[in-house]
């Protein structure tokens, strides 16, 4: 009955079929007519600012793939005592931590994947480094795929690639990148190739 009312008001109108059925389907999907469609727009962008302001913690500048604030409080705690700045962060389809980009100064990595950006310092437990700069910490274990390390400490783990320009090597497997600070390291001369 609605749109049969609201039909003859668009014919009166002298808008063209093409127009009217238009009208029709967006008020059969959000009882939208000719007299509430900007009000209703107007609410509708509203919540959506509304939904878009939500209070991220101190050094995260974006959340990306669904991550919210909760599941980080509950699951990643760890991100939370850390010193970040710009931090942009999501997570995998398996629910691991990506860190975008942003500067880590400090705190315990926990595990996850880490894209891009800076660490300038903290601890590493585990997970798998894709691309960044290491300027300084302590890395316990985990897999480097690609970056520069600047200096710091690396206690065990595997690199596959990227640029070793200063620091300690303790353990782990070198698997191919390339080796600039030309020191002896503490491990086998097979590790470190």
């Amino acid at each position: 009955m609605a749109n049969e009312k609201l039909i003859a008001r668009l014919i009166e109108k002298g808008l063209t079929d093409e127009q009217i059925v238009a009208r029709v389907l967006r008020a059969d999907i959000g009882s939208i007519d000719d007299d509430n469609y900007e009000v209703e727009k107007k609410e509708v962008e509203q919540k959506e600012v509304e939904k878009k302001e939500v209070e991220l913690p101190k050094g995260i500048k974006e959340l990306r793939d669904g991550l919210t604030v909760e599941e980080i409080e509950e699951n990643y705690s760890w991100l939370l005592k850390a010193d970040i700045s710009d931090a942009i962060i999501g997570k995998s389809i398996n629910d691991y931590i990506i860190w975008y980009s942003g500067t880590w100064k400090d705190g315990i990595w926990k595990g996850g994947y880490w894209k891009d950006g800076t660490w300038e310092g903290g601890y590493w437990e585990d997970g798998t480094w894709l691309g960044g700069t290491w300027k300084g910490g302590t890395w316990k274990n985990g897999t480097w795929n690609g970056g520069i390390w600047e200096d710091g400490t690396w206690y065990d783990g595997t690199w596959y690639d990227g640029t070793w320009l200063d620091g300690t090597w303790k353990t782990g497997w070198w698997n191919g990148g390339t080796d600039i600070d030309d020191k002896e390291h503490d491990d086998s001369p097979n590790n470190w190739k």
